[in-house]
């Protein structure tokens, strides 16, 4: 009985700031009722901080909250969550064991994203270094044609072959 009232504190706890529809309430809900079997089935479940059980609670919260309730969110990754927390409710009888699969799958995918994220802003930051240093080659050429073509008379075309043309080719080198 008692456990009964502490995962449903737990649940309470953990979905008291999300709007009713969002991903991470609807995948606690789901997994509301393999943490209540568990925890009824194995008292270890409030001893032990490393328990299966435990851990994919966190981790599933975490990754939710910070993966899923956004404006974007990855439908691969919350299809893929879902997939893992019916697995887990369907194979609730297998007990820490389903759990822990479940922990590790969703560790796995996780990870991934995590890897992905990294590699994305990689290149964002590549990306913006090197737009930096094209304008800054871009205005060493454009003043040093100024301080070579200054004070002579130059056609329109020859002005702007060397102010344009030029002026990216020396950029470019």
């Amino acid at each position: 009985d008692d456990a009964i009232d502490i995962i449903a504190m737990l649940m309470e706890s953990a979905t008291e700031k999300l709007s009713p529809g969002s991903a991470t309430s609807q995948i606690m809900a789901m997994l509301q009722a393999p943490l209540l079997k568990v925890a009824l089935q194995d008292k270890s479940f409030f001893e032990n901080k490393d328990h299966p059980a435990r851990k994919l609670f966190d981790l599933i919260a975490k990754t939710s909250m910070t993966w899923l309730d956004v404006v974007n969110r990855d439908e691969k990754l919350y299809s893929s969550i879902v997939n893992i927390v019916s697995d887990i409710s369907d194979n609730s009888d297998n007990g820490s064991q389903a759990l822990q699969t479940g922990y590790e799958e969703t560790n796995r995918l996780l990870q991934t994203l995590i890897k992905k994220a990294e590699s994305i802003e990689r290149r964002q930051i590549d990306i913006a270094k090197g737009k930096e240093r094209l304008d800054l080659a871009r205005t060493r050429a454009e003043e040093t044609i100024d301080n070579l073509i200054s004070g002579r008379v130059l056609t329109p075309y020859t002005k702007s072959m060397l102010l344009n043309s030029w002026a990216d080719v020396l950029m470019l080198t």
